[in-house]
């Protein structure tokens, strides 16, 4: 903006001579930032409600959850399984004998 432009807007907003009621300019500029605040609903009780349902569901998964790590097999095999009574794999079939029955 040149020095130009800033001198004509300036002698446009001297020569206008409008009057302003502040009393009703400061109203409404506070009913404006007011506004925003009374348009968002309360939702404090919701998030309260949606915590007490969910707080069940989430022990649940959680106490699921402990229980099925502890339960799991492990990841290793038990090397000395194939002479349970028992085992998957017998010795008999890892040696290949006793497929001819």
């Amino acid at each position: 903006m040149s020095d130009e432009h800033m001198n004509d807007v300036l002698e446009r907003i001297a020569a206008d001579h409008t009057s302003l009621d502040l009393g009703r300019f400061q109203k409404n500029v506070w009913d404006g930032l007011e506004a925003p605040a009374r348009r968002v609903p309360d939702i404090s009780g919701l998030s309260t409600g949606l915590a007490i349902r969910a707080a069940p569901a989430v022990l649940a998964l959680l106490v699921g959850s402990v229980v099925g790590v502890g339960l799991a097999p492990s990841g290793e095999p038990d090397l000395l399984a194939v002479f349970g009574a028992r085992a998957e794999l017998p010795l008999t079939t890892l040696m290949g004998e006793g497929t001819e029955l």
